[in-house]
């Protein structure tokens, strides 16, 4: 049975790399499943069930990659803005200058920016 089950998540994942996480994959993936006797009985049985399940974990799966893409995101912003604060130092600008220049480029508020500019403003 587990064997079975390999055999089945590596046929998903063929047919994901074919189709990408949507529902032709798993329906591709239990057709050819089915055709090779992998998990035949449930997947006869279960079929509408597992679809559910598959389609339920490719929400789960988009969700965390949209969270993993929106923390990699935050990270980028704030190494940027701590490379603004720090090169605007370096070059002679004055915290008035680099406190406008968060505010431009990135679309901070006056506190937000204020809050940078105290965070990474070497003393």
């Amino acid at each position: 049975m587990i064997s079975q089950y390999v055999e089945f998540t590596r046929i998903f994942d063929e047919q994901v790399e074919m189709y990408g996480l949507v529902e032709k994959a798993v329906r591709e993936t239990i057709y050819i499943c089915r055709d090779r006797n992998v998990l035949k009985s449930y997947l006869e049985r279960r079929e509408s069930e597992v679809v559910g399940i598959m389609i339920t974990l490719f929400s789960q799966e988009e969700v965390w990659d949209m969270r993993e893409r929106s923390i990699r995101q935050e990270v980028a912003e704030e190494v940027a803005i701590k490379t603004t604060v720090e090169d605007g130092q370096e070059y002679g600008a004055t915290r008035q200058d680099v406190l406008k220049k968060l505010k431009c480029k990135f679309g901070l508020s006056e506190t937000d920016a204020q809050k940078m500019l105290e965070l990474y403003w070497q003393k």
